[in-house]
């Protein structure tokens, strides 16, 4: 698929009802290969300025969290555009779920980025996220911190340990602190089953 074939994709996603686009908006995400089409880097600016624009303005937060799981698979030759939008939504959504899906996407990606500015402000949003009033936050931007081994976090870390706030179809904020102390010391993240009791997953 070219860049005008997902500039037509979304044109059928800005037209159409959101539940009826569900399965076009994933198919974008898991089957889209960037690496067969390899668009030009200003040509995909140009479409990452589209899909930010349905994730600053779109009303349904389902949509806006897609946009922000979208924009986290893009290739790394236009990463520094796309990674300004993530950071507004992890600190300005009013949607929790949408925060925490473009804290948990640049964490990922980042934790194979050389140092740079960029991964600098992604640190700061992660490490911010910690003391957040919302469990999901604080759940996600752990996950950060142990995908991007923020040792200067630790203390940090330490104190939820005991924050008890469980995150429907995972686990407590608290178990999370403590896997990620046992990934900064070095050793893979340990395995944990989620609560079956707690519901479905938050996002991401």
């Amino acid at each position: 698929m070219r860049v005008s074939r997902i500039d037509a994709v979304l044109d059928t996603i800005e037209r159409s009802p959101v539940e009826d686009t569900a399965d076009l908006r994933w198919w974008l995400v898991y089957r889209y290969d960037w690496r067969s089409a390899r668009p030009q880097g200003r040509q995909l600016r140009q479409v990452a300025h589209r899909v930010d624009r349905l994730l600053r303005e779109h009303d349904d937060e389902g949509m806006r969290e897609w946009a922000a799981h979208f924009l986290t698979q893009w290739p790394p030759w236009v990463w520094d555009q796309v990674i300004g939008f993530l950071l507004r939504a992890a600190t300005e959504d009013p949607a929790v779920r949408v925060r925490c899906q473009a804290i948990e996407g640049m964490a990922s990606r980042m934790q194979f980025t050389r140092p740079s500015r960029m991964r600098d402000r992604v640190h700061a949003t992660v490490a911010e996220g910690l003391s957040d009033g919302e469990p999901g936050v604080r759940f996600w931007s752990l996950y950060g911190v142990g995908v991007l081994q923020l040792e200067a976090c630790r203390e940090a870390v330490r104190a939820l340990t005991s924050d008890p706030a469980q995150i429907p179809g995972w686990w407590s904020v608290g178990g999370e602190a403590q896997d990620v102390l046992v990934v900064l010391d070095g050793q893979p993240w340990p395995d944990r089953v989620s609560d079956p009791g707690s519901g479905p997953p938050d996002a991401p």
